[in-house]
């Protein structure tokens, strides 16, 4: 991993802040939030689906 080209948490945090501005921001934070805390490529998240989610049932 290139720590020139990956955010760190710090950067993380400001990113989920300045989405949390716009009109449509839950399901954008949700999004960036999968992207950076499961480390996915651009192509593997536009691929993210509803159905493929599995949560638990509580915690």
């Amino acid at each position: 991993m290139d720590p020139l080209v990956v955010i760190d948490h710090g950067q993380a945090g400001t990113l989920f802040a300045a989405v949390r501005q716009l009109r449509s921001a839950p399901p954008l934070v949700a999004f960036f939030a999968v992207m950076y805390y499961a480390a996915l490529r651009p192509g593997e998240a536009v691929d993210l689906r509803k159905e493929a989610l599995a949560l638990p049932e509580s915690g």
